[in-house]
């Protein structure tokens, strides 16, 4: 929180570009959302597809001049990011197979830095573990993400024969492999996860209360964010809500990536779920968790959902 606001106050002339190059002119309001997919994906960019060290060089800039020249790579490098994580999810949505409750994919076409995002999309999606490896090279390398009730990593090193290397945590792992040892993991993995009986699978178990539309309100949503900055050990609050009609439903972005409802008066969006736009429709019943935001358009705020996760019931 005292970082934020001291950014907030006084930002380095590096950060003040990027974030004014997206848009973002009033620095005074930065928040955890503009750290998380504003400032950090560009900053990461640099070291997932080329030199980590582009990034320093950009924060330690002391001249605007020289902050525009990194920040013109890093945009690039971005934009690149985002095309690679695009496409390496559209191959890995045709790979999955979630009948064994976890996610195992993998594939010579996967980027290795862009792995770890894959498995958190996919994580996202089907709130199961994900294993995600990019077969480059002599070995292997692997990204994981998991959900509350699976330490990853220690289930990783109950096979920690297979691997060159493996570390991490309770919610993500890496490893490098050799490639031959890559159907050996899966074997031991398919047989942990068919073999757990758990309620963690279930999409509602990480919900902390249902909610009804009448309570989001931005009273209730800033006072939700008073629990702030969320992140891994204080996650962002979800909602579940039950049986909400379509008025309206359209695609949004670019490239028509993300999802808009609304709800009666209340709006919505699901990013990167655009997929399911054919099977939805006006009129009809919907049940889904979602968290809550405060979304600023043409100096207006208003409430909206942030859709997580749509049950079929």
């Amino acid at each position: 929180v005292h970082g934020l606001n001291s950014l907030r106050v006084s930002p380095p002339l590096p950060l003040k570009l990027l974030l004014e190059s997206n848009s973002i002119k009033v620095v005074e309001s930065l928040s955890v959302y503009d750290l998380s997919f504003i400032i950090a994906p560009r900053l990461n960019a640099a070291g997932r597809l080329d030199d980590p060290t582009l990034a320093f060089s950009f924060l330690n800039s002391t001249t605007k001049e020289e902050a525009t020249k990194y920040l013109s790579i890093l945009n690039s490098h971005n934009r690149n990011r985002q095309d690679l994580e695009k496409d390496s999810l559209e191959v890995a949505d045709r790979q999955i197979d979630i009948n064994n409750n976890f996610i195992f994919i993998s594939d010579s076409s996967f980027h290795p830095g862009v792995i770890g995002l894959i498995a958190g999309r996919l994580t996202e999606k089907y709130h199961l573990p994900s294993i995600i490896i990019s077969e480059k090279g002599n070995f292997a390398r692997g990204s994981c993400r998991s959900i509350k009730g699976f330490h990853i990593t220690n289930i990783l090193r109950e096979s920690s024969n297979l691997f060159i290397d493996l570390g991490g945590h309770a919610l993500a792992a890496g490893f490098s492999i050799e490639p031959a040892n890559i159907p050996k993991l899966k074997k031991k993995l398919e047989k942990y996860f068919t073999s757990t009986k758990t309620s963690a699978f279930d999409p509602l178990a990480a919900v902390d209360a249902q909610m009804t539309p009448d309570a989001v309100n931005s009273v209730n949503i800033k006072y939700i964010n008073l629990l702030s900055p969320f992140g891994i050990g204080n996650p962002t609050p979800t909602f579940y809500f039950k049986d909400l009609i379509i008025s309206s439903l359209r695609l949004i972005g670019t490239t028509g990536d993300h999802l808009k409802f609304k709800f009666g008066q209340l709006d919505g969006v699901a990013f990167r779920q655009g997929k399911l736009y054919s099977s939805l429709k006006v009129g009809q019943s919907l049940s889904f968790t979602a968290s809550l935001d405060l979304n600023t358009w043409n100096n207006t705020t208003s409430p909206q959902l942030i859709v997580k996760e749509i049950i079929k019931e």
